[in-house]
């Protein structure tokens, strides 16, 4: 394991589940997935994730669509895996993006789909992320739709 890097997870151990209650588990309390399978709930990344594109705010706003904000562009692949440092301030306001793995630090905050300076969010922003989540910091979604 890579210095400074944390592995996240634990097991949780339920019984009779069945093949109807496999899938994804949010549980309350904090952001964190579980994968439901047959036989347990373990979660769903549990893995130590690293950032291929780190939001440096170089472009001199809090809008995640501005290439200058992060070290290697807008981050809009599977493979790129996003980190927002501590302290950082980030607002997707009309964006549709996806991300391999998301890392919010403690003391930094995402909104996505909600109003931030300027012009309100669009109702159908958002944000897909395929391979795994931590979130130390505050991450806010508007709800999508009218």
């Amino acid at each position: 394991m890579p210095r400074g890097a944390r592995r996240r997870g634990r097991r949780l151990p339920l019984r009779n589940l069945g093949a109807a209650t496999a899938g994804l588990l949010a549980v309350a309390g904090s952001l964190a997935f579980y994968g439901a399978t047959d036989t347990g709930v373990a979660p769903a990344a549990d893995t130590v994730l690293g950032c291929t594109d780190t939001w440096t705010g170089g472009g001199g706003t809090s809008d995640w669509n501005v290439a200058s904000n992060w070290s290697t562009g807008v981050p809009d692949a599977p493979t790129v895996d996003a980190c927002i440092p501590s302290g950082a301030t980030v607002v997707d306001q009309s964006g549709s993006g996806v991300v391999g793995e998301l890392t919010v630090a403690r003391g930094s905050t995402l909104g996505v789909g909600t109003p931030g300076p300027g012009p309100a969010g669009s109702p159908g922003a958002g944000l897909t992320v395929t391979s795994g989540l931590d979130n130390g910091g505050s991450l806010t979604a508007a709800p999508s739709g009218p």
